[in-house]
């Protein structure tokens, strides 16, 4: 990571961006849980891919189960 300043807002873009996917989705989720923004965790839950989706990305019909499974801890994180 960068030594550049966080601003009192938050870590700047170049912080950030030298962290990767999976930190920047436990920030995000760690800062919903903490502002209890049920707003977030729906849009997160609105944009997984529906069974239809999951099912013609590799043709396999047990390829919604990840999807199931990525709702259901979603779910635990928010509550």
């Amino acid at each position: 990571m960068t030594d550049t300043p966080s601003t009192p807002a938050g870590p700047s873009f170049e912080q950030l961006d030298a962290l990767s996917t999976e930190e920047l989705r436990e920030r995000a989720f760690a800062v919903a849980r903490e502002r209890r923004d049920v707003g977030f965790f729906w849009s997160v839950l609105r944009h997984l891919p529906n069974a239809d989706e999951a099912a013609a990305l590799d043709g396999a019909p047990n390829s919604v189960g990840p999807t199931i499974d990525e709702a259901a801890a979603l779910w635990r994180e928010l509550t």
